[in-house]
């Protein structure tokens, strides 16, 4: 699969190929270095593994990323997870819901709220 990610440094956009198994692999940038850990996210897709724990803050899920004592380092959804925009959505509030979307993983949940469609409005 290939994500389309822009460069850190330069602003161009540079192609992250990912596995199968999702490893990520060293790529150049046009500006003839390496990106490796230095490209963000353009649309919807994939983010270095290192960094995605960050999006985890607040998730019900994140107990499991060394968040507690049973000695589990991290969450099984964390490889698997992509960054997308998605609404935060309280679940008392009714439709049509215009919050504001947010970058978040595709496993986040929190208690009391539900993570829709960033178009949603319902």
């Amino acid at each position: 699969m290939a994500y389309k990610v822009v460069c850190t440094k330069c602003g161009k956009p540079v192609k992250v190929v990912v596995s199968s198994d999702g490893k990520y692999w060293d790529v150049k940038c046009q500006c003839a270095r390496s990106v490796k850990g230095e490209w963000e996210i353009q649309e919807s897709g994939v983010i270095p593994l290192s960094d995605r724990r960050k999006y985890c803050v607040g998730c019900y899920e994140n107990f499991y990323n060394g968040n507690n004592t049973v000695g589990v380092k991290e969450c099984w959804n964390l490889k698997s997870a992509k960054l997308v925009m998605k609404k935060k959505v309280g679940i008392d509030d009714v439709p049509p819901w215009n919050h504001t979307p947010i970058k978040c993983l595709s496993c986040y949940h929190e208690t009391g709220y539900v993570m829709v469609d960033s178009k949603a409005t319902y």
